[in-house]
């Protein structure tokens, strides 16, 4: 990815960062440290970052650049990834282990965490990796993989429903996460919950809702894909909707694919992809659905529904994080509406075509190389004399290709001489 697709992601990140911040005025926190420790050592850890900001004070090893707001921003800047190793052993949600609590001690304070490079939060099988307090703010930013997470329900990232908490999410992906007993394997959401430009993918939930699940609050999702989510792992008929389940809140989608998820239930009772238990799935269209079985969903303007999305598997495709590619055919590539994001995931504009594409990637035309795509090896062709040019002071700048096809012919010319005495 090049220097100017980063900053125009992480320029846009902290643009959408300012529109949810509710406070002016914030501290920077840098965290310098990979290790899950807390104290008040010498180092900044990213769970003493947080608990600074949560308490808006310092003490725990962190140094603190600029006043302590309701807006507090922590960095990462080591693409080897932060591992959680605190195992949880007592009840209080006090961030002291298991997973990272945005538990702030004033209602309203945001807590926004982003990455000078690629990195990973990594749940680490201890526990859910982050989780978003009652009155907390959460924002996480381009360049951030959040996965390893494992807790009851909402294995990557739990919203709760007691009070206003609200999580923000932008250019993220969500992956290998679990909910081991109940629901919403990448997040489980009980208030306000926007994702923006991420993908949910590989997430799995032993009940319903592999994605994501919504029990109360409203979840918007625009330009996201949601694919390869498994619901009701164990197959006992407990569980449905792979991609998105929703129990009490509503999920408004755009721009977004929900498509290519599986629910382990028998054939006959399958929702792969979405279903409504009690709430709500409101489509402010150019949606692509994989399949409506199972979920109460009505189409509106430019939606797709019932059709293959052809998604390529969770890859590197250019950019911080991995992401689902579109396949040429996608019924996506052209499918979105001017709402879009500027960018796509990755950082490439849009719209590439006539229109913006559906989901987090942005497909480039043919003519151009697809991100990942083995570049054509040049070929060399064949001359069937020696061509001479007359003329003095004409220079021709010979390319590499050129230089290495010459360097071809030359070889085949000492080995045709080679066969020739040896006949003689």
């Amino acid at each position: 990815m090049n220097t100017r697709n980063w900053l125009g992601i992480v320029l846009g990140a902290f643009v959408a960062v300012l529109v949810f911040a509710p406070g002016a005025g914030a501290t920077t926190l840098t965290v310098n440290d990979t290790t899950d420790d807390i104290g008040a050592g010498g180092t900044c850890t990213l769970r003493e970052a947080i608990d600074q900001a949560n308490i808006n004070l310092d003490g725990r090893g962190c140094v603190s650049v600029g006043p302590y707001a309701q807006n507090d921003t922590i960095v990462l800047t080591d693409p080897a990834g932060y591992t959680l190793t605190r195992a949880q052993t007592v009840t209080p949600e006090d961030n002291l282990e298991g997973d990272l609590d945005v538990n702030p001690l004033i209602a309203g304070t945001s807590v926004t965490i982003t990455s000078t490079v690629p990195t990973t939060i990594d749940g680490g099988g201890v526990d859910r990796v982050l989780d978003v307090r009652p009155g907390g703010i959460l924002n996480v930013t381009a360049g951030i993989t959040i996965r390893g997470g494992r807790a009851e329900y909402g294995g990557g990232v739990r919203v709760s429903g007691a009070g206003d908490a609200t999580l923000n999410l932008t250019g993220v992906t969500l992956t290998d996460n679990r909910a081991t007993t109940a629901w919403g394997g990448g997040i489980s959401s009980g208030g306000t919950t926007t994702l923006t430009n991420s993908t949910i993918s590989g997430n799995v939930a032993l009940n319903s809702g592999g994605g994501i699940g919504v029990t109360a609050g409203t979840t918007s999702l625009n330009s996201v894909t949601v694919s390869d989510n498994t619901a009701d792992a164990n197959g006992d008929e407990l569980g449905d909707g792979g991609g998105v389940w929703t129990f009490g809140g509503t999920v408004n989608l755009a721009n977004t694919i929900v498509a290519g998820n599986i629910d382990g239930s028998d054939p006959g009772s399958q929702a792969a992809d979405c279903v409504d238990d009690g709430g709500a799935i409101a489509s402010f269209g150019n949606n692509l659905i994989g399949t409506t079985t199972g979920c109460d969903y009505a189409a509106n303007a430019g939606d797709r529904t019932d059709q293959a999305p052809l998604l390529g598997p969770l890859a590197a495709n250019g950019g911080a994080t991995l992401t689902h590619a579109l396949l040429a055919g996608s019924p996506a590539i052209d499918g979105g509406s001017a709402a879009c994001p500027a960018t796509d995931q990755r950082g490439i504009s849009r719209p590439q075509g006539v229109a913006c594409d559906i989901g987090a990637f942005e497909r480039q035309p043919d003519a151009l190389p697809q991100p990942g795509a083995a570049k054509p090896k040049p070929k060399c062709k064949k001359r069937k004399g020696k061509a001479k040019r007359k003329g003095k002071g004409k220079k021709r700048a010979a390319s590499a290709k050129r230089k290495k096809c010459k360097k071809k012919r030359k070889g085949k010319g000492k080995r045709k001489g080679k066969r020739k005495r040896a006949r003689a």
